[in-house]
């Protein structure tokens, strides 16, 4: 069996997007609970949850409320929002640091130079 999405809802809470997908991950099924973050390099963060059937996920999903939609949102910035936008900061910056650019002035020649 494939991959799949069964069914999905969608909230607004502060501006934010929360939704919720069941559906089969790794031929087994799963709720995926996501977060629009808006930010460049990280726009989804979403977090997995294995279900025993894919009907009891689908069930959770199809009666998921804006009150959970909210407490999950909670989660996320309380837990996971600073990791996240570290990441984003790391990733969405032009140049990481790592390799020196050729017009490195530094002490430490660039890679390729002597």
């Amino acid at each position: 069996m494939q991959d799949s999405i069964q069914s999905t809802s969608r909230f607004e809470v502060d501006g934010v997007v929360v939704t919720f997908a069941a559906g089969i991950k790794r031929q087994k099924p799963v709720v995926v609970f996501g977060i629009y973050t808006g930010l460049k390099a990280v726009p989804v963060f979403s977090l997995d949850k294995e279900w025993q059937t894919i009907e009891g996920a689908i069930h959770y999903v199809q009666h998921v409320s804006v009150v959970t939609a909210e407490k999950f949102l909670a989660h996320y910035q309380e837990h996971y929002q600073a990791m996240t936008e570290q990441v984003n900061r790391v990733f969405a910056r032009e140049h990481t640091g790592f390799i020196a650019p050729d017009t490195n002035k530094g002490r430490f020649p660039s890679r390729g130079c002597k």
